[in-house]
């Protein structure tokens, strides 16, 4: 028993100093009236049916903040919604070529669920495009 203690509790500690990012890049940048210009909002949406869809009761019932993972469940489609979501969007807004930038992204989740017997999985992802202009130089 003292040995799969030992076993166990080595080489499982924490520094303090390791923060993890989960991948998230932050970017901060000054902009000063007149070195953009607000184009419009764009929004992507994808969704997946599911075959005997039921709820995790460990998981807190907030979709706003993360994907839904529920206790069982078939797909019957393709799952991978944040990356086709992102794809809608992109193919409704074209980024290339000017200096644009998506700003202030949301990303919303919602399950309607039919009895536990089936479900819609769906992301809508929203955001506003900031084209810069050619004044100024940005620091």
């Amino acid at each position: 028993m003292a040995m799969f203690i030992l076993l166990t509790t080595s080489g499982c500690t924490k520094a303090p100093s390791v923060k993890l990012s989960l991948g998230k890049i932050e970017t901060k940048i000054k902009l000063k009236p007149g070195e953009f210009t607000v184009i419009g909002a764009v929004t992507g949406e994808a969704s997946c049916p599911y075959l005997f869809w039921i709820e995790n009761p460990f998981e807190e019932h907030s979709y706003n903040s993360s994907s839904p993972v529920p206790f069982i469940a078939l797909e019957l489609g393709n799952p991978h919604l944040r990356k086709r979501a992102m794809q809608d969007l992109y193919s409704k807004h074209d980024l290339q070529g000017k200096p644009q930038v998506l700003h202030n992204i949301i990303e919303e989740w919602s399950v309607a669920s039919y009895l536990g017997l089936f479900a819609i999985l769906k992301v809508s992802v929203m955001a506003e495009v900031i084209e810069f202009s050619d004044q100024g130089e940005l620091k």
